[in-house]
């Protein structure tokens, strides 16, 4: 079009315009392509043992450990990962369910706050449910497993989890 003789100057410069405006925009929706492809690979790198194990072997990430490795802000991860799943041989998940932060450390390492949830979840499946496990009994068993939690964190994760406490889990 802009080689046509029969243009105004007006035009061509409104036809450059919009040329300079849908190329920007592709550039930036390529750009967001490579960055989500940046942050799935450093999922599939530093969650390993999720992908060889189970939920419960979720190590530590927090956004800023993935924008460090793909020199990007944490922000920029925020909100290229927010909406977007992942879909696995264990399921689809959201982006965000891989990110989470170091609650405890032991022998093994650093626990993220993912799998001690998933503990508690496996814990309570397993359960007598004529006598379910209370907070403070899920805070037993856990010591046992080398993981010291306060019973009010045993709480927040349950009700994270949309777990009821153990009176209404009863079953006669």
């Amino acid at each position: 079009m802009l080689k046509l003789s029969h243009l105004k100057e007006e035009e061509k410069l409104f036809i450059r315009q919009k040329l300079k405006n849908a190329t920007e925009f592709i550039k930036s929706v390529e750009q967001r392509g490579k960055t989500l492809c940046m942050i799935a690979q450093c999922i599939l790198d530093l969650q390993k043992g999720f992908w060889e194990g189970t939920q419960s072997s979720l190590a530590p990430m927090s956004l800023k450990d993935v924008a460090n490795l793909i020199h990007r802000s944490a922000s920029t991860v925020s909100r290229a990962i927010h909406g977007k799943y992942i879909d696995t041989p264990q399921g689809l998940f959201p982006m965000k369910f891989f990110f989470s932060h170091a609650v405890l450390e032991n022998h093994d390492g650093p626990i993220s706050s993912q799998s001690i949830k998933e503990k508690i979840r496996e814990l309570i499946e397993m359960e007598d449910q004529s006598s379910p496990l209370s907070d403070q009994d899920i805070q037993k068993h856990c010591a046992t497993l080398n993981l010291p939690l306060a019973r009010r964190t045993i709480a927040k994760y349950r009700k994270a989890l949309k777990i009821p406490p153990a009176y209404l889990r009863r079953i006669h």
